[in-house]
């Protein structure tokens, strides 16, 4: 039984562990509000000026997403 428990993917064996559930949400958060971003963009019809600036509003968002899963694997990794 104590063998199965430590072939899971967050043994102590290997590097590379599982994300926790934050970093997904962070992750895929991240995806929805690129997804969602572009197509609101692209229904209002903004002028040339507010769309370069509404895709970089909506890629700044959807990176800061991705950074602070990353930011939440590392805090919990120095934690333990």
């Amino acid at each position: 039984m104590e063998d199965k428990e430590k072939e899971g993917c967050c043994s102590d064996d290997s590097k590379a562990c599982c994300p926790s559930g934050l970093q997904v949400f962070c992750f895929l958060g991240g995806v929805a509000i690129l997804v969602v971003g572009v197509f609101r963009l692209m229904k209002l019809g903004p002028t040339e000026a507010q769309m370069f600036f509404g895709i970089l509003l909506v890629l700044v968002v959807a990176m800061l997403a991705a950074v602070i899963g990353l930011l939440s694997d590392i805090a919990r990794s120095v934690r333990k």
